[in-house]
């Protein structure tokens, strides 16, 4: 190991071993002036936060809350552990502390016979402790969605900050990316990110380094820069292997992210790998604040394998993440489209319909970029319920403006879509112009599951698409494609046309309201039948179109014509 790198191991043992010393003999002011002053230097090496949060843990409350250091610090811990409402209190506390030690700085602690050794010296120290404890604010606020909220605390938090302070500014810039992602300006979002690790190296923080830029290679990803976005993740790993960087930085985040790249282009086994070690990691480090999104890789992966059970259980985990609770923005943002999904792939559309009620029921969200994503998730509800002039007027206002916005990773999922509603419609036309257009965004990054997952619609698209095109020469990227659907466990069959005969008329009827999204009651009130009558009229057709749940009757229904009279 490099000389520095071992010195500065040296260095944390002997401060462990003083700590530990100090904390058994109940020694707690002078274990909280050994804590004090690594604090800020352990936050961000990942396995030194559970030593540091056991030792904060240990101190008693009124030693912690009389030292905003250590209240700022329990507060940072919190929030990399994603337990944001509890950083709240932390960092009020610390506020609190500073406006006491600024009445009274040598006031004595009770029971003592000194000073209180940790009270921040007034002036410039205390300036920028107190810049940071806003600036923790404000990314605690931007995670709720309120950029507003967020920027002031940003400005305000820049009047106590100098222009050495490249740590705490560092948590500004950080800031702002995010208020750039809930104001939906990606481009400057991944600029902001990278500007931050700039800082964070300027600062020697090499962690965070690597966090920042994981951070904006996912960026690079929405703006469809796949092979750009896997280059910077494998930058962020190289950087732990220069002299001095020490190898327990987060390089377990930089390889989960590496996960969602490797899902699309369908290296679903190495993809599943990575995932669950980035998640092992993670919370070994008790670093999980960005442990939501690995496990919603970790649920796409899992739909994309067919796995639906494991994919079910590990979004029923992410939905009890304590950043999740009551923040409609990152539920919006990061679980909408792929519960929705998942919902349809079980055979849940009722629950699906239920959640498209429910946010019709709510004030829009104010962030185009989360409000985008509900409204996708929306459309697939649609689509899943035949309503495809529906799906078509939802998507229109949003590929407008996430093309204006360079988002274009999302908007090929749109395109495919929009795709999927022309097709329903019967417009081939219009269904190829809309897939023509997603395949040439496509295909220099390498898209590959964002097709396949649409199954058979898409895979008659897809060969309709080739066949046009192959009369103008080869078409090595459809071949792909299309070769990736063979080799599904769900490989696509040519479907074999059903006798209209086996379907009676009174299945068809019952078919028709069920691709509508209508549930057993109301198929039973539209034609005044007993909901067990209308169950085995369902079981039957599911039986005669061979398939396991209603979403599948619907869509195997329209791909053998058997809803060619819809509208």
């Amino acid at each position: 190991m490099h000389l520095q790198a071992s010195h500065w191991y040296a260095q944390q043992e002997q401060t462990n071993e003083a700590v530990q010393h100090a904390l058994q003999a109940h020694a707690w002011e002078f274990a909280a002036d050994l804590i004090e002053p690594v604090t800020q230097k352990f936050l961000w090496i990942r396995h030194e936060l559970p030593m540091l949060w056991r030792w904060l843990e240990q101190l008693p409350s009124q030693v912690v809350r009389r030292r905003p250091r250590l209240c700022l610090a329990y507060a940072s811990i919190l929030h990399m552990a994603a337990r944001t409402k509890e950083a709240e209190r932390w960092l009020e506390a610390a506020e609190t502390a500073i406006t006491s030690v600024s009445a009274s700085s040598t006031a004595l602690t009770a029971g003592a016979t000194r000073p209180t050794s940790l009270s921040i010296a007034e002036g410039q120290e205390q300036d920028k402790l107190l810049g940071e404890i806003l600036a923790r604010r404000g990314l605690i606020a931007v995670y709720y969605g309120e950029s507003k909220m967020a920027l002031t605390l940003c400005q305000q938090a820049l009047a106590h900050l100098s222009e050495q302070d490249l740590y705490e500014r560092a948590i500004v810039a950080n800031i702002r990316a995010w208020i750039s992602v809930v104001e939906d300006h990606s481009v400057e979002t991944t600029e902001r990110m990278l500007e931050t690790g700039a800082l964070m190296q300027a600062a020697g923080n090499s962690g965070a380094v690597i966090n920042y830029m994981s951070i904006a290679a996912y960026f690079l990803q929405l703006q469809g820069h796949l092979h750009q976005a896997w280059q910077l993740l494998e930058r962020a790993i190289e950087f732990t292997s220069q002299p001095g960087v020490p190898p327990s930085a987060l390089v377990d985040l930089p390889r989960a992210w590496q996960a969602e790249l490797l899902c699309e282009w369908n290296q679903l086994d190495r993809a599943l790998e990575q995932a669950h070690q980035g998640i092992q990691l993670a919370g070994q480090a008790g670093y999980t604040l960005y442990l939501d999104e690995i496990y919603m890789e970790l649920v796409r992966i899992h739909l994309a394998r067919g796995e639906l059970t494991a994919a079910k259980e590990v979004l029923q985990q992410v939905l009890q993440l304590p950043l999740l609770q009551d923040n409609p923005f990152y539920c919006a943002w990061i679980t909408s489209v792929d519960q929705v999904r998942l919902w349809l792939a079980n055979g849940e559309l009722e629950q699906a319909i239920g959640w498209t009620q429910a946010l019709e029921q709510r004030e829009p969200l104010a962030s185009p970029f989360a409000h985008e994503r509900q409204e996708v998730a929306r459309a697939r509800v649609l689509l899943a319920q035949a309503r495809a002039q529906e799906v078509l007027e939802c998507l229109e206002p949003l590929l407008v403006h996430a093309q204006a916005v360079g988002r274009w990773y999302h908007v090929v999922q749109m395109l495919i879509l929009q795709a999927l509603g022309y097709q329903m419609r019967r417009e081939e036309t219009k269904a190829l112009r809309s897939l023509t257009q997603a395949v040439r965004l496509a295909e220099p990054e390498g898209y590959i599951r964002s097709f396949v997952d649409e199954g058979t619609p898409m895979y008659t698209l897809l060969t309709a698409l080739r066949e046009r095109e192959q009369k103008q020469g080869s078409t090595p990227y459809l071949d792909r494609l299309l070769a990736a659907f063979a080799q599904e466990d769900r490989a696509v069959q040519a479907p074999q046309p059903l006798l209209p005969a086996r379907i009676s008329p009174r299945e068809r009827e019952v078919l028709h309201l069920l691709a509508r999204g209508c549930s057993n009651q109301e198929i039973a009130d539209a034609l005044v039948v007993t909901v067990e009558t209308v169950k085995r009229h369902v079981s039957s057709l599911l039986a005669k179109l061979g398939v396991d749940n209603r979403t599948q009757a619907a869509m195997r229904a329209r791909s053998i014509g058997l809803l060619s009279d819809e509208p």
